[in-house]
């Protein structure tokens, strides 16, 4: 029945310890689904959806019927995907107003050095943190374009040179595509 969902899957090796299973929802597949000997006899799926996941948090699976999961795997792909989206969006407008307060402070920390009101050390202090808050805007950024991969153009994906879960870098192609005519 997997070959009818029409989604990419990969398998994972049923033998794994659990940890070891389920750190892969950190490192980038954004729904981990078990089919185990109970599942498939009860034609259930249990699934997990890894933006849910926060340091600490005990993984609390899903489970549903093979048809309902089929009719809303889409539907969970693409939430996951807004979602990821709008939290990596949400650090850059945190790192943003950050930046501008870092700016502030630096500008009258300036004005009080000058005035002889401040030290130069309680300047520089403050400049570092300006500093800290300009990379971590720039970290925000990336996230974000990171977040999602987007065709320039209609086509056909003709070779995978990664899989879900894989780290994608810069310089690495993902795919091969040709161009509808």
């Amino acid at each position: 029945w997997i070959q009818t969902c029409a989604l990419p899957i990969s398998v994972a090796a049923a033998h794994r310890k659990p940890q070891s299973r389920h750190g892969s929802h950190r490192r980038g597949a954004p729904l981990i689904c078990e089919i185990g000997p109970r599942d498939a006899a009860g034609g259930q799926v249990t699934y997990i959806k890894r933006n849910a996941l926060r340091e600490g948090d005990k993984i609390k699976g899903h489970t549903v019927s093979r048809a309902e999961f089929t009719a809303q795997a889409t539907h969970l792909l693409e939430s996951a995907q807004k979602e990821l989206f709008d939290e990596a969006k949400a650090r850059l407008d945190s790192a943003l107003a950050v930046r501008e307060q870092a700016a502030l402070d630096f500008e009258r920390i300036s004005k009080l050095v000058k005035d002889g009101a401040a030290t130069v050390s309680d300047r520089d202090g403050v400049q570092a943190r300006q500093r800290v808050s300009v990379a971590a805007v720039v970290e925000a950024e990336t996230m974000l374009a990171h977040s999602r991969v987007i065709a320039p153009f209609d086509g056909v994906i003709t070779r995978k040179f990664a899989d879900m879960g894989d780290l994608a870098t810069p310089g690495r192609p993902l795919v091969d595509e040709r161009q509808n005519s």
